[in-house]
């Protein structure tokens, strides 16, 4: 029988069950609220963490709006998405596939985070460099900068909702959980139907991922 060692996340559990009910994207904040409520918690520990995840929010933004206007790769049916980040042990994880992968002469891209593109292809293989993609790159149909305002505009209601909510350290933690309502709104069920097309996803082992999906 599992057991449950952390009130913290316990307490994630409860709350987002009434917060978010059955909604998806809700649902998937619940691992950083509860790695929030782990950490910090003096009144100065929260103001840095709410300096961190208004940048982070801006930062989102700011990624989403150059994907926008930038070169969109489409992903061809049937493609493999491989997710990658920049963690030496999740690389290691992943090489053997990868280089399978490619050994094989299979269709598939490396999918990797914008922010984090930069420092991580210098950890990565040369050989397998022409298959990263970052995810904002994707084109999904639904990424023309005009609705850049609307999805900001219902993020900060969500962010509202959240700040309102009663959850502990509600109003630090808002502005984070309004990156999953501004990716949310932006892209909508844009991801969905990418998967409609008989894509498949590999990713390693990882507390972010199994939680988010």
């Amino acid at each position: 029988m599992r057991r449950f060692l952390y009130p913290e996340w316990e307490y994630t559990l409860r709350q987002f069950a009434t917060f978010s009910g059955k909604v998806n994207w809700k649902q998937r904040a619940r691992v950083e609220y509860a790695m929030f409520l782990f950490g910090d918690k003096t009144p100065s520990g929260r103001v840095a963490k709410k300096k961190g995840y208004r940048l982070a929010f801006i930062n989102c933004i700011r990624l989403v709006m150059q994907a926008a206007i930038s070169k969109k790769h489409p992903i061809e049916p049937e493609t493999i998405l491989v997710l990658l980040q920049n963690n030496k042990a999740y690389i290691r994880n992943l090489a053997p596939v990868i280089d399978q992968l490619i050994a094989g002469s299979r269709q598939f891209k490396i999918l990797v985070p914008g922010n984090q593109r930069a420092k991580l292809i210098k950890e990565l293989p040369d050989a397998w460099l022409s298959y990263v993609l970052t995810y904002e790159s994707i084109d999904l149909g639904t990424t023309s900068v005009a609705g850049v305002p609307t999805a900001v505009l219902k993020a900060y209601r969500d962010i509202k909702n959240f700040t309102n909510s009663g959850m502990q350290g509600a109003e630090t933690f808002a502005l984070n959980f309004g990156r999953y309502a501004f990716l949310h709104h932006f892209y909508g069920n844009a991801w969905e139907k990418l998967f409609q097309q008989r894509c498949t996803m590999i990713s390693g082992s990882d507390q972010w991922l199994w939680e988010s999906l």
